[in-house]
């Protein structure tokens, strides 16, 4: 303001500023203010007590209670009620029979059945195979095995009956070998030929990254077969197959571990027999497996050596094969 209107003062004294004429107290005092009203007659003591709440209003009412409970007992009690009246149907010629009550069936046990009505078979302990029939034996196992113990019998006139069927046998899911593992079994089936580079054990040099722990950042070894245990897996079958072709063509015939059953120059057509012998041999060193020399399975073992060597020389089919049985899940896990 002082830029504006330089001579104007900022504040001025209250006393220059007249007073107004509505804050004079020259006002009249309005009628409604005033006290000469007179007092309204609901508001006077005599209006205050209702009339119901008066003694004399009060006597009335429990006279008129009383009478009401007086009269309700007196009342007279209706009349009980009589009971449906339903027509009887007329009796027919023919009256159905009463029923008889049920006989009791007694229980089914050993010791009810006569003696020369059931030949009990020989009770075994082990599981026995659909093919086993021994015939029945001579002594009386019933005092033995009592009413609830499951047995197979024989009722009647040849009549076999199975107590209760063969309880399934119990598996659990497969697991993969852990690193020492593989390496002592590697070793094993290779008859001591190990996955090594220049003297020094490549499972140990690479023990941390294939899973193994540190007990730093991981306290437990990685079992999944991951396709990182799959490629050093290859690895080293392909590293320990190539030694152990050569070493064992070479060796003589009671150190080998590998051409046991057939040479290393066999001719899959002149000796496919030795062949196949040999490659059960592999089978059950590497997987652990009984399988037959004319079994499928040998068939498609025959089946890649063909294959392999018809591309390449002998030795190559036979690592071939090797480098299969290594890689196979039958050999890592168990």
């Amino acid at each position: 303001m002082s830029r504006i209107c330089p001579t104007l003062p900022m504040a001025m004294p209250s006393q220059a500023w007249p007073t107004p004429v509505w804050r004079t107290p020259v006002w009249p005092t309005p009628a409604w203010r005033t006290p000469v009203w007179p007092t309204p007659a609901w508001r006077t003591c005599v209006w205050r007590t209702p009339v119901w709440r008066t003694c004399a209003w009060r006597i009335l009412l429990h006279a008129v209670a009383a009478a009401a409970v007086t009269a309700c007992g007196q009342a007279p009690e209706p009349p009980p009620l009589a009971a449906p009246t339903v027509p009887v149907a007329a009796a027919t010629a023919d009256p159905q029979p009463p029923l008889e009550a049920p006989v009791a069936i007694e229980p089914h046990s050993w010791q009810q059945l006569p003696p020369d009505h059931a030949a009990v078979e020989s009770w075994r302990p082990a599981r026995r195979s659909n093919t086993d029939h021994s015939g029945p034996t001579t002594a009386d196992p019933r005092p033995m095995l009592g009413d609830s113990l499951p047995t197979d019998a024989q009722f009647g006139d040849g009549i076999k009956v199975k107590a209760m069927p063969d309880p399934d046998m119990p598996i659990r899911q497969r697991k993969r070998m852990n690193i020492d593992q593989l390496d002592a079994a590697l070793q094993n089936a290779s008859g001591g030929i190990g996955w090594t580079v220049g003297a020094k054990n490549q499972f140990s040099v690479l023990s941390l990254t294939l899973g193994k722990p540190d007990y730093v950042d991981m306290t437990q070894e990685d079992l999944t077969p991951s396709a990182l245990f799959q490629k050093f897996l290859g690895d080293a079958a392909a590293s320990l197959c190539t030694k152990l072709v050569a070493a064992d063509a070479k060796a003589a015939a009671d150190k080998r571990v590998f051409f046991v059953k057939a040479e290393l120059t066999a001719s899959p057509t002149k000796d496919s027999a030795a062949i196949a012998a040999n490659l059960s041999y592999l089978v059950q060193r590497w997987h652990g497996r009984t399988v037959a020399p004319t079994s499928p399975e040998i068939t498609q073992w025959q089946f890649l050596l063909t294959g392999a060597q018809k591309v390449s020389t002998p030795a190559e089919g036979w690592q071939a094969v090797c480098v299969a049985l290594a890689t196979h899940p039958a050999f890592y896990t168990y």
